[in-house]
């Protein structure tokens, strides 16, 4: 179930908790008064489809009711749809407000913040109709934790879920003491438990002291010792020295719990997009592709997409490339490629222009390697559904720091070399980073270790994470 608010200023509050509390109410007659849990997403599918996982899993394996909250933007994506069809019974979508509000650091962070109202009803609507039980817990992502100030006043405990890594988490939590101690970081920073991180590593936003980007994220991380606890989309396995360190407590830290990897078991059928791509590698030999896809936020220059298409075609790799993300709007994907480059390559390879069911391709049994530009869930998609080694071509955000980990802790991706002064990697490092991927020792070495990383994430060790968790919180209520 879905519900809907069309306007920033003229919405029914009413019609919205009445929804929700519609849904609580059954929730508590058909599964006899069990936990119920709010979350909330801040803008970005990136963000909502990890979160979307979680309460996957605590509706089907661990009996626990949840309402999604999610922004005006991110329920009017067409991965929405698909992505809300495919929640089990017990896991309701409520769509907030749209935000008028601006730019990137306003877009993720401040559309909660004009969603206070709205949010603020829908919990004390669940927590006065849920029949049998208390409204357990609010579960908020990174960017939300304006709503920390709703939690005293409906008497709901707040957790944080961070979708990224425990590096990042440790990068978060001690931000606000190094801004207070330093005019300017460390090169490198040094974080117990991870790699020492120099300073083109770290997010922009990081390196950008006195943005308004920087100190929206200050203000967020500052409250982070205000939740209950933090759920992150990591597993033991994938960091072993930083579990080591959070397991041990800082005191002022909540306690952290380790429930990714955050990727569903069954990738979700879309039937309104075409598969000719899931086709063509069926035709292919086990293992023969590699699979590029560098997200749909990140930008190359059309030198640079030049430079890839080169060097793609002089490792004589099959490929499948998803390009439509690559370039601006304005921009013809297929214009950015050298002139002839479809046609002569068109034995070997496919470029997609539009979306592409990751999930599904990774799991193919012809994708051999993913050259990725290292986003958080792409990483983790290709562990648990992929078990394939990867080129590592980081573009924003924390991706520097996420190829950090696999490149250097874990071995199980490689990365380009060659690059030159203006920025732009060339042909003959990329076609050399394929050919070693795909058939040298060190892509063969990097594919067992990501096959004994997917063996690890298999173990069980999250689940019984998230069942701590939820038997805490039912403490709690009793």
């Amino acid at each position: 179930m879905t519900i809907h608010v069309t306007s920033p200023l003229q919405y029914n509050l009413l019609a919205l908790v009445a929804g929700a509390s519609k849904f609580a109410m059954e929730a508590g007659r058909d599964h006899g008064g069990r936990l119920h849990v709010a979350m909330l997403s801040s803008s970005g599918i990136g963000h909502l489809t990890p979160l979307a996982e979680l309460a996957r899993r605590l509706a089907l394996r661990h009996g626990v009711s949840v309402t999604l909250m999610v922004s005006a933007a991110d329920s009017s994506s067409p991965f929405y749809s698909t992505l809300v069809d495919s929640l089990p019974p017990g896991v309701s979508a409520v769509a907030l407000p749209e935000s008028a509000l601006s730019g990137p650091a306003s877009a993720v962070s401040m559309t909660i913040n004009v969603s206070l109202p709205a949010v603020r009803r829908v919990l004390e609507g669940l927590n006065q109709s849920i029949t049998g039980e208390r409204l357990a817990a609010l579960i908020v992502d990174f960017f939300g934790t304006d709503v920390f100030e709703v939690e005293a006043d409906v008497g709901v405990p707040s957790f944080l879920f961070f979708p990224s890594n425990l590096f990042l988490l440790s990068l978060s939590l001690h931000l606000p003491v190094m801004h207070d101690a330093m005019p300017q970081l460390r090169d490198p920073v040094e974080l117990p438990g991870c790699l020492p991180l120099f300073f083109n590593d770290l997010p922009e936003v990081v390196r950008s002291r006195g943005t308004e980007g920087y100190e929206i994220l200050l203000r967020h991380v500052r409250r982070y010792e205000k939740a209950e606890g933090i759920l992150v989309n990591s597993f033991r396995a994938m960091e072993a020295e930083a579990a080591t360190i959070f397991s041990e407590r800082n005191p002022g830290w909540p306690p952290v719990y380790l429930v990714g990897p955050l990727v569903p078991e069954e990738p979700p059928r879309d039937t309104s997009s075409p598969s000719l791509c899931l086709e063509w590698l069926d035709e292919q030999p086990n293992g023969s592709v590699l699979y590029i896809c560098l997200g749909s936020l990140g930008v190359l220059s059309d030198e640079q997409v030049k430079e890839m298409a080169f060097g793609l075609e002089e490792s004589g790799q099959s490929f499948l490339w998803v390009l439509g993300g690559l370039v601006t709007e304005d921009e013809d994907p297929v214009g950015c490629l050298p002139p002839g480059f479809l046609e002569r390559t068109k034995g070997a390879g496919r470029v997609l222009t539009s979306w592409a069911p990751q999930l599904r391709i990774l799991r193919h049994r012809a994708v051999g390697g993913f050259l990725t530009h290292c986003g958080w869930n792409s990483v983790q998609e290709c562990v648990v559904q992929g078990r394939v080694p990867m080129i590592a071509w980081p573009l924003y955000a924390e991706q520097s720091m996420n190829a950090l980990i696999l490149v250097e802790r874990l071995g199980v991706a490689i990365r380009t070399e060659g690059q030159g002064e203006d920025g732009v990697v060339r042909r003959e490092a990329i076609s050399a980073a394929v050919v070693e991927l795909m058939k040298g020792e060190r892509g063969r070495a990097a594919r067992e270790r990501v096959r004994a990383l997917h063996a690890a994430a298999e173990e069980g060790a999250s689940s019984e994470v998230l069942a701590d968790v939820v038997a805490a919180w039912k403490s709690k209520l009793n």
